[in-house]
């Protein structure tokens, strides 16, 4: 029966809609993205790919792309944070820098040239060799997922921006015409709209 219980509450968790962090919140509403990068086939342009795929959106050539995705760089630096008591490293930082930018099928910007940053700090063991090249693997892999949700987040701020100017008119000559009341209820809904995109928008910017 003990032994049960934990398995029931996972199961419960999972029917109430648990997400891992950074995973809702927000949706991308297109169709098809290329992805370019100097290294095609280092681990973040793959992590990139798989994180498109698995909301539905098709990662193919930039001919083809109503978006482009350029990953101008990619760096990660290992400094050390704090010594132990004989002045060797006990903890170091790891950190990952990616730049991207991204343009429409017209080659317009629509994000300018972005830095997203990714931290991670552990505990240096001078007698496991292994284990902290393990620890570091694991922390880079988390980094990468990191930076590709931060990504996304921004793309789908970005877009849902974009998008606001068009719904707005399209409120404002489907009411035009309209009785009175309902086109108080639509200028209150478009009011409504607009600063739920704000926060969400807002929230984007504070995950960078």
């Amino acid at each position: 029966m003990r032994l049960l219980l934990p398995l029931l509450m996972l199961l419960l968790v999972a029917g109430c809609g648990f997400h891992l962090r950074g995973s809702q919140g927000f949706d991308l509403q297109i169709e098809s993205v290329s992805i370019s990068a100097a290294n095609a086939y280092g681990e973040f342009y793959k992590d990139l790919e798989r994180t498109f795929k698995g909301r539905g959106v098709a990662v193919v050539v930039p001919a083809n792309a109503a978006y482009r995705i350029n990953i101008i760089s990619e760096r990660t630096k290992r400094r050390a944070v704090s010594t132990s008591a004989d002045i060797s490293v006990a903890e170091y930082e790891l950190r990952l820098e990616t730049s991207f930018q991204i343009t429409d099928a017209e080659g317009e910007s629509i994000i300018a040239p972005t830095q997203l940053i990714a931290e991670r700090i552990y505990s240096f063991n001078r007698t496991s060799f292994v284990g902290n090249t393990e620890e570091e693997k694991i922390l880079k892999k988390e980094m990468r997922r990191d930076i590709a949700g931060q990504l996304l987040r921004r793309f789908s701020a970005t877009l849902r921006n974009l998008d606001g100017p068009a719904a707005a008119n399209s409120t404002d000559n489907s009411t035009s015409n309209a009785p009175l009341d309902e086109t108080v209820d639509g200028v209150e809904n478009g009011v409504i709209n607009g600063a739920a995109s704000g926060v969400a928008e807002s929230a984007a910017d504070d995950n960078k």
